[in-house]
């Protein structure tokens, strides 16, 4: 699994230093990494859900098993990270809903078999996400954030930051199509975020006036960006595949797995591209829509 960017790294490391003391680093005050860290929370559900299937299918368990202690030990750190006075109270919302799905995970990787856990993560799921999406709503509204991005450049960095959300939930999708009969709309709705992973992607690479989205006009944007493209190309196939026959093979998961992995790592550098400072203290692609 790719190593994940500087902002996470640096979130797992000061969890880990601190021990999950109530003591918040000074790294959460800034505005936008909280934007950025609140936003990652529901990426971070998916690809934890993700690999909770994987693992139920035994699809490279022991591959995925990491990925799940990571995700869920990274979560709870971003937690610990974004618990200030200025947002404790949603903190608190998502924290409460994250506890039936955190028991699930982690009574997975202490040894039950996933299976007994499942109903329970996709029922606990929604409640999570959408706590979280408030969560990362009322980041976005502190005057430090405000005073940074215009509203057109919010719209194109939560469209980057939902790109990296859209690879976990593709790939959850495709695994719950690995041991029954799907219904039709199972097949279309892996089709649909499909597509509306491939419009988000092309628009954030050649841009879309009409939504006040601009193409990047610096290097490293670019430059992720076209690896994604590719990435992306090489996965497609995998997932339509899955969508029109309702069915993933073993070998389908495992070659989406490897794919996920790449692109769900070039996902969450596009959005620290977009999220990394610039001489005027914004990043640059937000410079270029001002």
């Amino acid at each position: 699994m790719p190593n994940p960017p500087l902002t996470r790294r640096l979130a797992i490391t000061l969890a880990a230093v601190a021990g999950f003391s109530t003591a918040t680093p000074a790294l959460a005050d800034d505005a936008l990494t909280q934007v950025q860290l609140a936003s990652n929370l529901t990426a971070l559900v998916y690809e934890a859900s993700a690999s909770a299937c994987m693992v139920n299918a035994g699809i490279d368990a022991d591959v995925e098993m990491k990925a799940l202690v990571a995700a869920r030990k990274e979560f709870n750190a971003t937690m610990q990270m974004l618990a200030d006075d200025g947002l404790s109270d949603r903190v608190e919302v998502v924290a409460q809903a994250w506890l039936p799905l955190d028991e699930a995970f982690s009574m997975i990787i202490f040894g039950d078999a996933p299976a007994g856990h499942i109903a329970m993560i996709n029922e606990a799921r929604p409640t999570v996400e959408n706590a979280a999406f408030l969560l990362a709503d009322q980041a976005s509204l502190q005057p430090q954030y405000v005073a940074q991005m215009t509203a057109a450049d919010a719209f194109t960095v939560d469209l980057a930051e939902r790109q990296e959300v859209l690879v976990q939930k593709m790939k959850l999708m495709s695994c719950e199509m690995n041991d029954a009969p799907v219904f039709e709309e199972a097949k279309t709705a892996l089709l649909d975020t499909m597509s509306y992973y491939e419009r988000s992607l092309e628009a954030l690479t050649q841009g879309r006036p009409d939504l006040a989205i601009a193409a990047p006009t610096d290097y490293a944007t670019q430059q992720v960006l076209a690896a994604a493209r590719f990435d992306w190309q090489t996965m497609k196939p995998i997932l339509a595949t899955i969508a029109v026959t309702g069915s993933a093979s073993p070998d389908a998961l495992h070659r989406l797995r490897v794919r996920t992995d790449g692109l769900g790592g070039r996902m969450a550098e596009l959005v620290d591209t977009y999220h990394a400072p610039a001489d005027g203290g914004v990043s640059p692609q937000v410079a270029v829509l001002d």
